[in-house]
């Protein structure tokens, strides 16, 4: 549960098409966990920490995704990456990390599928 709470972010935005490097994607999720660090509560949270975090980072997207999305899509944002491209040392390019997570969240997300129980009390007709 901790690697699909993890990998969720990377789901989010594949589905927005925002591409983000490792180091940002590692500081989204550090600030996240700065967040609980200073707001949570051990106590509720102690036996189930990965589905809190899970919580909290779909919490923060929901409330915070918009503004993310428009920081991502800015000119500002496109340019920057294209600098990095081309001033990177052959053989360098800045990377895009989250199609990879993304995938590894889709992987993931089979495993936490709740499975169906049939209704054994009535008969099928058919």
């Amino acid at each position: 549960m901790l690697l699909y709470a993890i990998t969720w972010p990377a789901d989010w935005l594949e589905k927005h098409g925002l591409p983000i490097t490792s180091q940002a994607y590692e500081n989204l999720l550090r600030q996240r966990l700065d967040d609980i660090a200073k707001h949570g509560d051990p106590k509720r949270y102690r036996a189930y920490f990965p589905r809190y975090l899970l919580k909290a980072i779909q919490d923060w997207f929901a409330h915070h995704g918009e503004d993310l999305y428009e920081e991502l899509k800015h000119i500002r944002n496109q340019l920057c990456d294209l600098e990095a491209l081309l001033c990177a040392h052959p053989g360098e390019s800045a990377e895009n990390i989250v199609p990879p997570i993304a995938a590894a969240h889709a992987v993931l997300a089979i495993g936490c599928r709740r499975k169906k129980r049939t209704d054994t009390r009535q008969l099928n007709l058919l």
